[in-house]
């Protein structure tokens, strides 16, 4: 579940405290009812729905500045404060931001207990197809490095961006 999404716009402004709030108290408790629902036809239910809190870096303002790890840290707190059991997927940045970046997220969320059970990110760039491996390899060694168990990667938007919007391409 893309969970910015409850604003109906991209790039979302909301201050990072204003978006757990509704995470808190309304997005995540709906959910928990609705899976609780479901939970006896399916067991699983808390692997099957995934909340992603951030997309493509947005909302991320934390007093005034961006500060994406403390935002995600903010949003899984307040998605587990309502639902313990929730699988929660990150840091789902529009482009493998490369080894420093995945380095000091992982190292953060390891430090401040909110790593994420799914890591995702996008490949929108052209040449990405090709280098998927190689993030993915770079995200395992830091994993590794930082005595961290590797997690289940999803590259969850994937394509060259001449061809968004062109059906007949993405098909290819």
């Amino acid at each position: 579940m893309y969970n910015s999404n409850y604003y109906g716009v991209f790039v979302v402004t909301a201050d990072a405290s204003d978006y757990g709030d509704v995470l808190k108290n309304i997005i995540a408790p709906h959910v928990a009812k609705w899976k609780d629902e479901k939970r006896a036809k399916y067991p699983d239910i808390d692997n099957r729905m995934v909340y992603i809190p951030v997309n493509e870096g947005t909302p991320a303002n934390v007093n005034g500045g961006y500060n994406f790890n403390a935002a995600c840290k903010i949003y899984y707190d307040s998605i587990k404060a309502s639902d313990p059991t929730a699988t929660i997927a990150g840091p789902n940045d529009a482009l493998y931001r490369g080894h420093s970046s995945m380095y000091d997220f992982i190292s953060f969320c390891k430090a401040n207990n909110c790593m994420p059970d799914v890591f995702t990110w996008h490949e929108l760039q052209v040449g990405c197809l090709d280098s998927m491996d190689e993030h993915i390899a770079d995200y395992r060694a830091i994993s590794d490095g930082l005595g961290v168990n590797w997690r289940q990667v999803v590259i969850n938007e994937y394509a060259d961006y001449s061809d968004c919007g062109v059906p007949g391409r993405l098909a290819n």
